[in-house]
């Protein structure tokens, strides 16, 4: 029960000199018409700090693991571990929960090559905390040279072969098109003077077919055709309408071969 009264009553108190441990605190309420019922207020007092504690590198301070984990964990028997607060080098501190350290190791974030410090700081429910530090190396990575064995050795000895008889092959290829180039160009020029020479020569021909006609159509002028004469004239005309369709045939069938 409360055994000191405050008159006139107050409305807040400060205790000092308190141990370390849980507390309670009892207050009763009076009024005109007499006590209340006491209440009862449990606290506690922590002004210790968590325990030492250290931290330690899985697979040893240096490696070439840019990412590596670490174990830590601190304790406090009055009130226990709140959260801890990281540091890293230059970097700036966070925060990680205590149920993230009790579950599993933290995997530090990705590190560049080099010597740093990590500074890690437990803190309890009353705010009190403890330090701990560690020193870790990050190595470069390992260098990318390949070493030659002799399986690569039997590799190469094929591989490089078979690329200079590609490259020749290629080679080759290139040289055909261009000579196949040239010979097209060479038979479209020669094709195309061979066409002039036979449409020149054709109306030559043609002209001349021409003019046999018209004389023996002047001859009908005079005098009648014999039947052997307008057979003639019938026949020269078709056979001058068979040939120019068949010349015109030919020429456009080279044209077409040789584009």
């Amino acid at each position: 029960m409360p055994s000191v009264t405050y008159t006139p009553a107050i409305n807040e108190k400060d205790i000092t000199n308190l141990d370390n441990g849980m507390w309670y605190f009892h207050v009763q309420l009076r009024n005109a018409n007499g006590w209340g019922a006491v209440s009862h207020f449990r606290f506690q007092v922590d002004t210790q700090p968590p325990e030492p504690f250290e931290i330690k590198f899985v697979g040893g301070n240096e490696t070439d693991n840019p990412r590596p984990t670490v174990l830590f964990s601190a304790t406090d028997s009055l009130l226990g571990i709140a959260y801890y607060k990281v540091k890293i080098g230059e970097s700036d501190s966070f925060t990680l929960s205590n149920e993230i350290i009790e579950n599993t190791p933290y995997t530090l974030p990705l590190q560049m090559p080099g010597k740093r410090n990590i500074l890690v700081q437990a803190f309890d429910k009353a705010g009190n905390f403890t330090n701990a530090s560690a020193e870790f190396t990050i190595l470069p990575p390992p260098s990318t040279l390949v070493k030659v064995g002799a399986g690569l050795n039997k590799l190469l000895a094929t591989l490089i072969p078979l690329v200079a008889l590609i490259s020749l092959l290629i080679l080759i290829l290139l040289y055909g098109w261009r000579k196949l180039s040239v010979l097209r160009k060479k038979i479209q020029k020669e094709t195309s003077e061979a066409e002039s020479v036979l449409h020149k020569a054709f109306d030559l021909l043609k002209e001349d077919v021409r003019e046999q006609i018209k004389m023996l159509e002047k001859t009908r002028t005079k005098r009648q055709l014999t039947k052997e004469e307008e057979k003639i004239i019938k026949q020269l005309r078709k056979d001058l309408d068979d040939a120019e369709k068949l010349v015109q045939k030919e020429i456009h069938d080279i044209e077409k071969e040789i584009r």
